[in-house]
């Protein structure tokens, strides 16, 4: 039909040869083969452009195969020259998805995540780390160093909308690229990609392997009804050179740490160091993992559900290994740097609820409860001797934002772009003063209506939230309401049944816009104690309103969806033995992300 982009098979299947990669402790140690087919695209203006489809020839090893038979073969390489322990280090970025507070092993959960807390045990905690509610938002927080009252990106970022990072801003790998870095990205981007100059490799990455939405089929790769999975091996690959890859049956954690592996093996290393974005699809919802990772907890009393969950945090635990393993068999370890971090808290309540825990945090994803901006996050890596940073729990104040500045001062690349939000934290962390003592955290993204969005922000030991913080209920780690028998004995303390509790933060959590809270997170860090109408706080309370008010009066708004760039599924592209697959859409418009 009119409007419609379709695939037409054109031409044969080239064979893509074999390879083998021996696995550090996964079961992966066959070989197999790729292939591709090229095809035709037609746009809506009647051009056509070359797409190329990687298509699985067979054996668990194919992703990987496919990667590297279509590895980079971007331009002139960008070479800069460092004297004797000038050249800056290699970073390993690890972003887990929705992973909860109270999930990792080191916290006593019992799921076995023996990588990460290793890394915690040799590197650094940040006790005090703030992330934003919800993905997007801290996504192009970390990406922009800018808080999302100054981006427009408050909000998720749904499937088939235009809203983006937006283009004028600098992004963390346009930064490295002037430190001299080499910068690729595996996993899941969810920051645009209504238009190609949203995606990744147009906005500092020199490849991309992974998947542009929010949440897919870890199986499948499937999103929302398409297919949702592409390799583009250069910067600014677009059409004719950004590669729908076929990676239907192979689970997702495996992929991302076998082309991640790839990267590592084939990184120059007399050119810049390496910057790997490492971006986990685990352990996002859909609750799915390879049986194997759920058995080890089948003498677990746990739910089904719990027992998947932390199957998957296991079986991405376990791909984090493999990947250090590649660091350390190509010399690359000991002058790495490995930062891990969540992008919310644990969904427990909304949002796409998982059987994540932020026990004893109240509140989770897309909630303004420290259950829903308080993370994991934790470096780690022999480099970390290199800026003198002791091992241990660190507690200043650490914001997401702070990352792009952190990590540029590594770099010794100045930012150029827009004023940042983020401080650099280098000094801080080798057990300096602190960097910041306030952080803005957000407001409540989807499902809150926009006249119930709360705003919240911390100072030191003090918390205030403005409007409607979010469901705030105190999940367990086994999704009981109220999670262990000290929380029982408070509840039924006070005399109130699980129904009770459960009415009593739902209409709580929705009072309205005018609603204040006030909690001193150094006595109170469930927050169970509303101190905003004390007079015993009076002085603290007006304070801190004054702070937030300082915050929200720099705010632009929202963004909304381009009335010019309307998705339907007509836009999906038809590839032949996939079906419908995503692709940027909007060609009407040179900037799609609107201020309103």
């Amino acid at each position: 039909s009119e409007g419609q982009r379709q695939e037409e098979g054109h031409g044969g299947e080239k064979d893509r040869g074999e390879g083998k990669r021996e696995k550090n402790e996964i079961r992966r140690k066959d070989a197999a083969q790729k292939s591709s087919q090229r095809d035709r695209r037609v746009h809506m203006d009647g051009q056509e452009e070359a797409v190329e489809v990687a298509r699985c020839g067979g054996g668990i090893m194919c992703g990987v195969v496919a990667i590297a038979s279509l590895h980079r073969t971007s331009g002139a390489v960008q070479r800069r020259s460092w004297g004797p322990g000038e050249r800056p280090p290699h970073i390993l970025f690890v972003v887990l998805d929705d992973m909860g507070s109270h999930d990792l092993g080191l916290h006593g959960t019992g799921i076995d995540t023996p990588i990460m807390d290793k890394m915690v045990e040799d590197g650094v905690y940040l006790s005090n780390y703030y992330v934003l509610p919800a993905c997007s938002p801290t996504r192009a927080a970390l990406m922009s160093g800018r808080y999302p009252l100054h981006t427009g990106v408050n909000n998720i970022i749904f499937e088939g909308s235009t809203v983006g990072l937006p283009l004028d801003e600098e992004t963390l790998p346009q930064i490295l690229a002037r430190g001299g870095y080499k910068r690729h990205m595996v996993g899941k981007w969810h920051m645009g990609s209504a238009r190609w100059e949203q995606m990744p490799t147009f906005r500092g990455f020199e490849s991309f392997y992974g998947f542009v939405n929010g949440m897919e089929d870890f199986f499948s790769h499937a999103a929302g009804g398409a297919h949702d999975f592409r390799y583009d091996d250069r910067e600014k690959c677009g059409p004719g050179c950004s590669k729908v890859v076929d990676e239907r049956g192979k689970y997702s954690s495996h992929l991302y740490a076998d082309a991640a592996i790839d990267i590592i093996d084939q990184h120059d290393l007399e050119g810049g160091p390496l910057f790997l974005y490492l971006s986990f699809q685990a352990v996002h919802a859909p609750e799915q993992v390879p049986e194997e990772y759920e058995r080890r907890y089948n003498g677990k009393d746990w739910s089904k559900f719990r027992k998947t969950y932390a199957g998957m945090l296991t079986c991405a635990d376990e791909a984090i290994g493999n990947v250090t393993a590649a660091l350390k068999a190509r010399g690359m370890w000991e002058d790495t740097l490995v930062i891990g971090t969540t992008d919310n808290g644990g969904p427990t309540e909304t949002c796409v609820v998982s059987a994540a825990s932020n026990w004893p945090l109240r509140g989770g994803k897309c909630s303004l409860w420290e259950g829903g901006t308080r993370g994991d996050g934790f470096l780690s890596g022999p480099a970390l001797d290199r800026y003198k940073i002791p091992k241990g729990s660190n507690g200043n104040l650490f914001h997401v934002v702070d990352w792009l500045p952190t990590l540029a001062e590594i770099a010794g690349a100045e930012p150029q772009g827009k004023p940042l939000d983020g401080v650099s934290q280098l000094q801080s962390l080798a057990q300096g003063p602190a960097a910041r003592h306030d952080a803005y955290l957000g407001t409540i993204p989807w499902p809150v209506p926009a006249s119930e969005q709360g705003q919240a922000v911390v100072y030191r030991n003090w918390k205030v939230v403005k409007g409607s913080p979010g469901l705030g209920g105190w999940v367990g780690p086994d999704g009981s309401p109220r999670g262990t028998v000290g929380e029982d004995a408070w509840a039924q303390s006070i005399g109130e049944t699980a129904q009770d509790m459960a009415m009593r933060n739902f209409n709580y959590s929705f009072s309205g816009l005018h609603q204040w809270h006030l909690y001193d997170l150094s006595k109170d860090s469930g927050e169970r104690e509303n101190l905003a109408h004390s007079k015993e706080h009076a002085a603290q309370m007006s304070a801190m309103a004054a702070l937030l008010e300082t915050y929200e009066s720099t705010r632009v708004p929202q963004q909304k969806d381009d009335p010019r760039c309307p998705w339907s599924p007509e836009q999906w592209v038809m590839v032949e033995g996939l079906g419908p697959v995503w692709a940027p859409w909007c060609y009407a418009s040179r900037e799609v992300l609107l201020y309103r």
